[in-house]
């Protein structure tokens, strides 16, 4: 499911325009929502559980659960 762009808005300002990984500043168009907890590891859609990231870094990630936060 995609989420809608008001929802990757809110969370482009909540997190500082910042990807949560390794910090670097993203343009909105650069950024893209990775959900912390991944779904295959039971983790929701949920807004508290949606982060943002490079697409560098949501791809390393996959569906592994970061080691810190």
């Amino acid at each position: 499911m995609k989420p809608k762009k008001s929802i990757k808005s809110y969370i482009y300002e909540r997190d500082g325009r910042r990807c949560r990984f390794c910090a670097k500043h993203l343009q909105f168009h650069q950024a893209s929502l990775d959900h912390y907890l991944p779904r295959s590891k039971g983790g929701t859609n949920d807004i508290f559980n949606l982060i943002l990231s490079c697409k560098k870094c949501n791809k390393l990630k996959k569906s592994s659960i970061p080691p810190r936060f």
